[in-house]
């Protein structure tokens, strides 16, 4: 592994630049000013294609663009062609060399062709995104959907992977800790943006809630605590100097603007988080572990002392049932209801669906609870849309997505991979569990640290297999 000093010395201007990148995006709010700078970033030194792609839907979402091509888009675009370069020019050679995630991954990607072609529109009554497409018939309608918002993050997962993988190893832990430094920057710009110009939505029980205008507050608060597990890295590890100081203002930040928004979802993502990093780093060094338990309890001391963490709103929204008005509160916002119905739209077409359409789990919730809206909910969201089979598929990619946080956890102490491969994984792990209560089956930065992670499976299995190797090796000497 490299040495401190070398990180010092050369990671600190391009983390300066990144980070002013990003700012420079928030102000402009340009996709195409944006995409420029971040396709230079990239050209410049590709250790930046991780960091820029998972802080692209970030700032798309929190500053909620309202152009039809979006920065997310648009890199998306330049990144899988710059990759399928690489892959192209090495495949060449090649021919054949796919492992069993990637033929997951196309096989995912089959199924949603067969959902696509099954998809439904519901009638003249609502008012729908792709007017342009009214004239044509459901099945055209519906591929067109799914070309524009379905199959690319797909494929953007089984690009980002097969290009890692591609790479190495070495490219890979660069580029994740260039990612870890870099992220944790762009929070901290995020986040004093949203403190300077922020505004606040009142809810019915009387809590207010800020988000930015027309943002989802809990879509927000669950994005930030998914990237803070490369903050929370720097704070465990603290390899550079001034690093964990870095780690520890990106997670205070974060954690003050989660408690901002007043989201359930994303304290409990936040809090996830740190739970699911203490088991991972169990038995590794705890004093590292406790030390960086201790700075974050202190630093939510001083922040609830200086009134900079909303607790009486996150209490009202835990453990109120009736708001001022007398008015009675459901703990779930009545998701229970749409999953009971979901549950019943998959018992009527339990093996490939409904069908994948924009509308296809509204319609099915309308006849069932009156309400046209969507389930809430990744997984049976999954089970209505693509049936068993696609639920199937999708939970093998997820678990070989998530798979290397069990071999770090059984590895054996002085075989055991390095941390920062898990970190990509704990930040799907956080998403995920946002997943219970978000239909983000289709969102970016899933499937962004969904081909992210299933790198780090393959690097993780690799290293301990050469591990193994080198122990057999000394036994047998």
């Amino acid at each position: 592994m490299d040495s401190g000093l070398y990180w010092k010395t050369q990671s600190v201007s391009p983390v300066c630049v990144f980070g002013g990148v990003v700012a420079v995006s928030v102000l402009i709010q340009s996709s195409v000013l944006s995409l420029v700078m971040f396709s230079l970033l990239i050209l410049w030194d590709e250790r930046f294609i991780i960091p820029s792609m998972l802080i692209s839907p970030a700032i798309e979402t929190i500053l909620v663009s309202v152009e039809s091509v979006t920065i997310t888009k648009l890199l998306a675009g330049v990144v899988v062609i710059y990759c399928c370069i690489h892959l192209f020019r090495w495949r060449r050679h090649r021919s054949g060399d796919y492992d069993r995630e990637s033929l997951w991954v196309v096989g995912f990607l089959a199924i949603t062709v067969v959902g696509a072609v099954n998809g439904e529109f519901p009638g003249g009554a609502y008012e729908l995104r792709d007017r342009a497409f009214e004239n044509l018939n459901t099945v055209a309608r519906s591929l067109l959907w799914n070309v524009e918002a379905v199959f690319p993050k797909i494929i953007m997962a089984l690009c980002l992977y097969e290009f890692l993988k591609l790479k190495g190893r070495l490219y890979f832990v660069e580029s994740l800790h260039l990612s870890a430094l870099c992220i944790s920057v762009a929070i901290i710009v995020i986040t004093v943006y949203f403190a300077v110009t922020g505004p606040s939505d009142h809810t019915g029980d009387a809590v207010t809630r800020s988000s930015f205008q027309g943002t989802d507050p809990n879509e927000f608060s669950s994005m930030l605590s998914a990237l803070c597990a490369f903050a929370l890295y720097l704070l465990v590890t603290g390899q550079l100097r001034g690093a964990g100081l870095l780690g520890l203002a990106a997670i205070g930040a974060a954690g003050a603007t989660v408690s901002a928004t007043v989201s359930r979802g994303g304290a409990l993502c936040f809090i996830m988080l740190f739970g699911i990093f203490c088991v991972v780093c169990t038995g590794r060094d705890r004093r590292k572990v406790v030390r960086a338990g201790a700075l974050a309890a202190v630093g939510v001391a001083i922040m609830m002392r200086a009134d900079m963490v909303n607790v009486s709103g996150l209490f009202v929204r835990f453990f109120q049932r009736y708001n001022y008005d007398g008015q009675y509160i459901s703990a779930t916002s009545g998701r229970w209801e749409l999953f009971g119905a979901a549950c019943e739209a998959f018992l009527e077409k339990p093996v490939l669906g409904h069908g994948n359409s924009p509308y296809t789990s509204m319609m099915t919730m309308e006849s069932r609870t009156g309400r046209f809206i969507a389930i809430h909910n990744l997984y049976l969201e999954i089970l209505v849309r693509l049936g068993s089979v696609g639920f199937a598929m999708l939970s093998a990619i997820l678990w070989r997505a998530l798979r290397c946080l069990l071999l770090l956890r059984r590895a054996m102490p002085d075989r055991r991979p390095e941390l920062l491969l898990s970190v990509p994984t704990i930040g799907l792990g956080v998403l995920l569990c946002a997943g219970l209560s978000l239909s983000w089956q289709w969102r970016e930065m899933v499937w962004y640290f969904i081909g992210i992670s299933l790198a780090s499976n393959h690097f993780c299995r690799e290293q301990l297999a050469l591990g193994e190797l080198d122990h057999e090796v000394g036994r047998s000497i």
